[in-house]
C-alpha cells in the first residue's frame, strides 16, 4: 500500500512538472495539489502556489498562502513569491505593508522590494488613469454610497500609491460622518504601515491625533485581550457558539473605538459585564444601574449598538 502511494505520488509530480513544460498551468497545479494530498509538504505548498501565480490564477494563490502565511513569511524567497501574488491583485499597500511588517527577514532587501512595489504601482496607474482618477473622486463623495459600497470603495484604496493613498486616508479619518468600523479599518492599515507621523482623526465629533506606527492592532488592545478571555472561562463549558458570537460583538464594540480602544475601555471587567447583560447572558444588576462609571460606560454601548444597527 505503502509503494502503490509512493508511486502514485512520483508520478503526480512528473506529470505536474511535464505540464510545467507545455504551460499548462492549471493541469501542473492540479497534479500538484493530488501529490499534496498523499504527501504534504511545505516545499509542495509553494508549488502549488508558485503554479496558480504563473497561471494567473493570483486570488487562488492568495488564498492557499493564508492557510500557511507565517511559514510563507519566514524567509526570503517565499516572502518574494508572497509579494508577487499581492501585486498581482493590485494590492500595492498590501505589499508595502508585508515588507514593513517583515524588515528583520528581508535585511538588506526592504528598500529593493519597496522599489519593486513603486514601478508595479507606476505601471499599474498609467494603464488604469481613469479607475484611478473616479476612485478619488469617489472617495470625496463617499457618504452618498452604501456602507458596503463604502467599504469596498476604502478597500479600492489599496491600489493607490501610498502618497495618494494617505491623502485618502487623511481625507476619511477627518470625516466627521463615516462610519466608525470604516475609520478603523482606514486606521489599522495605516498602522500595519508603521507610520511615525502624526495624524488627525475625528473620533465621535473630537478632533484628535495618533501616531499609527506606535498603536497596536485592533485584536492586540489589552481591554479586548481581557475581555476575550473572560468569554473563554464564561463559556468553559463548551458552548462555543455563543462564545464565537460573543467574540464577535467584543472585536465590533473595540474596532469601533479604535485607535483609542484602551484609552476608553480603561475597566474591562465592567464593560464585559455590561455588554452580557446586554446580549442576556447576564442577569442585569440594579446595583450597577446607578454607577457613574457603569452610566458612562452603558452611555458608550448605546452609541455603539445605534452604529451597528446602521449595519443591518
Amino acid at each position: 500500500m505503502k509503494d502503490n502511494t509512493e508511486a502514485n505520488y512520483q508520478k503526480l509530480l512528473d506529470n505536474a512538472k511535464k505540464y510545467l513544460v507545455n504551460k499548462a498551468y492549471d493541469l501542473a497545479a492540479q497534479a500538484f495539489e493530488e501529490a499534496y494530498q498523499l504527501k504534504p509538504s511545505f516545499d509542495l505548498h509553494q508549488k502549488i502556489v508558485q503554479t496558480w501565480h504563473r497561471a494567473h490564477q493570483d486570488q487562488i494563490a492568495w488564498q492557499l498562502v493564508q492557510d500557511k502565511l507565517d511559514q510563507y513569511l519566514t524567509s526570503l524567497t517565499s516572502i518574494a513569491l508572497v509579494l508577487d501574488i499581492i501585486m498581482a491583485l493590485h494590492d500595492f499597500i498590501g505589499a508595502q505593508q508585508l515588507i514593513q511588517q517583515n524588515v528583520s527577514v528581508l535585511e538588506n532587501k526592504q528598500s529593493e522590494f519597496q522599489t519593486l512595489v513603486m514601478k508595479n504601482q507606476y505601471h499599474y496607474q498609467l494603464n488604469h488613469l481613469e479607475d484611478v482618477k473616479k476612485l478619488k473622486r469617489q472617495i470625496l463623495t463617499i457618504l452618498t454610497y452604501s456602507l458596503t459600497k463604502q467599504s469596498e470603495l476604502i478597500w479600492g484604496l489599496h491600489c493607490l500609491s501610498l502618497t495618494d493613498f494617505k491623502q485618502c486616508c487623511q481625507s476619511l479619518l477627518d470625516n466627521p460622518y463615516l462610519h466608525p468600523l470604516l475609520k478603523a479599518s482606514v486606521t489599522e492599515d495605516l498602522v500595519k504601515l508603521n507610520l511615525r507621523q502624526r495624524w488627525t482623526i475625528n473620533f465621535f465629533g473630537e478632533l484628535r491625533e495618533f501616531v499609527p506606527g506606535r498603536q497596536r492592532l485592533i485584536y492586540q488592545s489589552k481591554s479586548l485581550s481581557v475581555m476575550q478571555n473572560l468569554l473563554v472561562e464564561k463559556f468553559s463549558d463548551g458552548t462555543n457558539n455563543n462564545l464565537d458570537f460573543c467574540q464577535k460583538e467584543m472585536n465590533l464594540y473595540a474596532a469601533m473605538l479604535y485607535p483609542f480602544t484602551d484609552q476608553i475601555i480603561t475597566e474591562p471587567d465592567l464593560w464585559f459585564q455590561l455588554i452580557m447583560e446586554r446580549l442576556n447572558f447576564e442577569k442585569s444588576s440594579q446595583s450597577l444601574e446607578n454607577q457613574p462609571k457603569a452610566v458612562k460606560v452603558n452611555k458608550w454601548l448605546d452609541e455603539l449598538e445605534n452604529l451597528l444597527s446602521l449595519f443591518n
